[in-house]
């Protein structure tokens, strides 16, 4: 079974964010986009969603499968008893939010809550992950490898042959698009907060293919140490935890660059927002709260 096309569309769309900072403002309203399909699907059938998933990196065998399913299941189910009740008043407080709330620290005490739900699903889905890649034969490994390698080179191709004129106006697009999902129609001023935050964004695309190659190349260490255990829970779990420690030293201050202009924008676009806006904000905010409420039933 292939999984609904909103939510295989939106996990695309998270992988193309080239930016760690649109990534994790992306996060949390993404575990809801999620959501959204669990309705009727994630939390009944997440493993034919994760297997499909896993499907486009490595063909797993029989047992494999079955081992998955199972683990799965019992991650649904403890998401669904300790993690959801975080998102609920998570989204409780955001509907809460005023525009003289939003300061730049808050926005940054914002951001790490969002991270934490990651880490903690991250956490508990980490001793089932690397017990199933010490499963992978070697036939699988080099399976998954070749999978990572297509997939790293079809996003290094995606934005190669566009100028960067072009890249930025996908940019614009993009922030504008979010905007209006969020605030409902925008104002010329905040139409042009937008376009000046697609101009001063730096472009990483050169950095990102370096951080890619070094992943690749790491990927590749694990599972030549595979027999030494030590090594490879090593390796696997820093992979896994602290993907930005393979950031060059540059791409970690562009990144952090590109925070703070991310930071600046809400911001400013808070400061502009109508009492419409906020209404639209606030009911937007609202759907994802009552969603995540009735999946506790």
């Amino acid at each position: 079974m292939r999984i609904c096309r909103k939510c295989r569309t939106s996990n695309l769309i998270l992988r193309d964010v080239s930016n760690k900072a649109l990534r994790y403002g992306l996060l949390f309203c993404f575990v809801f986009l999620l959501a959204g399909c669990a309705k009727k699907f994630l939390y009944s059938n997440i493993d034919w969603f994760v297997l499909d998933y896993l499907e486009d990196y490595v063909s797993l065998q029989g047992e494999q499968e079955v081992l998955v399913e199972e683990r799965l299941l019992l991650l649904a189910d403890w998401h669904k008893k300790e993690e959801l009740p975080l998102y609920i008043e998570h989204l409780k407080d955001l509907e809460r939010l005023k525009a003289s709330d939003i300061t730049l620290n808050y926005l940054q005490q914002n951001r790490d809550r969002m991270r934490a739900h990651y880490d903690r699903v991250v956490s508990k889905a980490a001793p089932d992950l690397f017990a199933l890649s010490l499963q992978l034969t070697k036939e699988q490994e080099r399976e998954f490898l070749s999978n990572v390698q297509e997939h790293y080179q079809e996003r290094n191709a995606k934005y190669a042959d566009r100028t960067e004129d072009e890249v930025r106006e996908i940019i614009l697009d993009n922030t504008e698009e979010w905007m209006e999902e969020w605030l409902g129609n925008l104002s010329g001023n905040q139409r042009q907060l937008a376009q000046t935050f697609s101009q001063q964004v730096i472009l990483n695309s050169p950095l990102w293919r370096d951080y890619r190659a070094t992943v690749y190349q790491e990927l590749e260490y694990l599972f030549d140490n595979k027999s030494n255990v030590v090594t490879y829970q090593d390796i696997f779990m820093r992979l896994l935890f602290e993907p930005e420690s393979y950031y060059s030293e540059q791409l970690s201050q562009n990144i952090d660059s590109n925070f703070a202009l991310v930071d600046q924008l809400t911001l400013d676009v808070s400061r502009s927002m109508t009492d419409k806006q906020w209404r639209h904000f606030r009911e937007k905010v609202k759907e994802w709260r009552v969603l995540a409420e009735e999946l506790l039933d």
